[in-house]
């Protein structure tokens, strides 16, 4: 399982992150960001949040990226975007939305991806599959 954070942008605009999980600078080169609008970018997608997930290794964090990979677009609608990227052991997701309701569904849809992915890579590392008792 990942450490996760999220930050999301201040009264001024500008994104703060929680300092207690941060883990400094989030691009690296190693992106996998599909093009399309941001809240910088388009100013109709004026809301915004940041997902970090950290991994044991580069590795496993590189597994959750390409399971993650093809979803980017996929799940995208007229009011929500989302953009992937690595940073070392670090996956960020970025999800922009023009409301507060696409934001709430775009991130709890990424979060519910992430696992799956998260179990994915899990199950490749170790050769075996997770069986959830929670459904």
């Amino acid at each position: 399982m990942a450490d996760r954070s999220t930050s999301t942008p201040d009264e001024s605009g500008a994104e703060s992150d929680d300092p207690t999980t941060s883990d400094g600078p989030t691009t690296s080169g190693e992106s996998t960001t599909s093009d399309g609008p941001t809240s910088e970018s388009d100013p109709s997608f004026a809301h915004a949040a940041t997902l970090r997930f950290r991994y044991p290794s580069r590795d496993r964090s590189r597994a959750v990226t390409n399971a993650l990979a093809p979803e980017i677009g996929g799940v995208d609608d007229p009011r929500s975007r989302a953009f992937l990227d690595r940073d070392g052991e670090t996956v960020i997701v970025r999800v922009c939305a023009r409301d507060l309701v696409a934001l709430r569904a775009g991130t709890n849809s990424w979060v519910r991806l992430v696992d799956v992915a998260e179990s994915a890579a899990e199950a490749a590392a170790t050769g075996r599959s997770r069986v959830r008792s929670d459904e």
